[in-house]
């Protein structure tokens, strides 16, 4: 079974459509968001963060009817 970890940055994934975008929002390799949505390395926090934000941000916009892409993280 997926971790919280694991779910979250696929999650993140799927509303950036795709671990491409995903990774370049983030600033990152495309390997770690792969290497961390398979849970063959560990997630780093700030990466894991980042996704939650971008998580909360797209349920938030489509509970409140707002279908607005997500912001970049700070």
């Amino acid at each position: 079974m997926p971790t919280v970890y694991a779910r979250t940055v696929r999650r993140a994934a799927q509303i950036m459509q795709g671990r491409h975008n995903l990774a370049k929002q983030l600033h990152v390799p495309e390997q770690l968001v792969a290497d961390c949505i398979a849970g063959t390395v560990a997630t780093p926090q700030d990466l894991f963060l980042h996704c939650v934000d971008i998580v909360v941000a797209h349920e938030v916009d489509e509970i409140s009817g707002s279908h607005s892409s997500p912001k970049p993280p700070d």
